[in-house]
């Protein structure tokens, strides 16, 4: 006996085809939209709030002349992937007026000190390592083989 016309069940293949469609729909959302976003935002992570208190701590420092604090001092502004990321004054971040007439060996005296608070940074971060001003820094050692001539290389 059949049923009324509205009554008729819906046939298999239009519930498959549109599991399949929905299927895609997620699929393509989360490849086209949501993983392009997720590797925009880890790629370096920086805070804004707290790379403008770095860059005001560096303005002071700047003006004061307090070139250990200007050099060797790295403040942690965000991460790099799963590396922790830190920014000395030196940084190419941190912008202010001033900071372009620097010599370039203003902190070649500081470098001794730039390489102790690296290493104590790179400790810190544990097996994983740190980033400073963008580069990485695995082990202490790279500490000594990166920054040369007062500068991050």
């Amino acid at each position: 006996m059949r049923g009324k016309k509205g009554a008729e069940p819906m046939p298999l293949s239009y519930i498959i085809g549109g599991l399949i469609l929905v299927v895609l729909a997620g699929i393509v959302i989360y490849y086209g939209i949501y993983k392009p976003a997720q590797a925009i935002t880890t790629s370096v992570q920086i805070i804004p709030g707290l790379l403008e208190q770095v860059t005001q701590g560096c303005k002071l420092n700047f003006n004061a002349e307090l070139k250990a604090s200007y050099c060797a001092e790295f403040k942690k502004v965000g991460t790099k992937g799963a590396l922790d990321a830190y920014a000395n004054c030196e940084s190419s971040s941190i912008v202010f007026e001033g900071k372009t007439s620097l010599p370039s060996d203003y902190c070649l005296a500081e470098q001794s000190g730039m390489v102790d608070k690296c290493k104590e940074s790179v400790v810190s971060g544990g097996s994983k390592g740190i980033a400073i001003n963008g580069v990485e820094f695995k082990t202490e050692s790279d500490c000594d083989s990166k920054i040369a001539n007062g500068k991050i290389a």
